[in-house]
């Protein structure tokens, strides 16, 4: 009877909104999270929107520069932080892809499946961050997290996807 009592608390537990200070403890693995802007949250996804204390990586984050070692990494289950400065974090993406389509489909989805979480605002910011050229693409697969900062101006977006 506990068995049961315990795989029910695990299951729910798994279930339960991610709080804002969860997502910014994330965050705070690769960046220096400040203010937070904006934060969405359910069953399935969590979505957050921070301004930066630091125009900077942590040096712990593992910052790669071509599609070959960021392949590598998250076949090692690492984090990753993918950034060029004549690339977006959508054309980062789509090196990805080209270079590995499931690690590519998979952070694809990643950024896709937080959207029910996300406000109209928060969405055409995700849009604006994907496309602005030289910002930074985080992405864990083992947590299903990507981050998305545009170090320049200070902000950064966390977004989780849970199935």
């Amino acid at each position: 009877m506990r068995l049961v009592f315990l795989a029910a608390f695990l299951v729910l537990a798994a279930c339960r909104p991610e709080s804002g200070e969860e997502a910014r403890e994330a965050v705070a693995r690769w960046l220096y999270p400040g203010e937070e802007l904006a934060f969405g949250s359910g069953r399935r996804c969590t979505a957050a929107a921070f301004r930066l204390n630091q125009p900077f990586l942590r040096a712990e984050a593992i910052q790669v520069s071509d599609a070959d070692q960021a392949v590598w990494h998250i076949a090692q289950g690492e984090a990753v932080a993918m950034r060029d400065a004549r690339l977006s974090p959508d054309g980062l993406s789509r090196v990805l892809v080209a270079a590995d389509l499931a690690a590519g489909a998979a952070l694809i989805s990643a950024v896709t499946a937080p959207r029910p979480c996300m406000g109209e605002a928060m969405t055409q910011g995700a849009g604006d961050l994907m496309t602005t050229p030289g910002a930074v693409l985080i992405y864990d697969g083992r947590a299903r997290v990507v981050v998305i900062a545009d170090l320049g101006r200070g902000v950064a977006l966390y977004l989780r996807s849970r199935d």
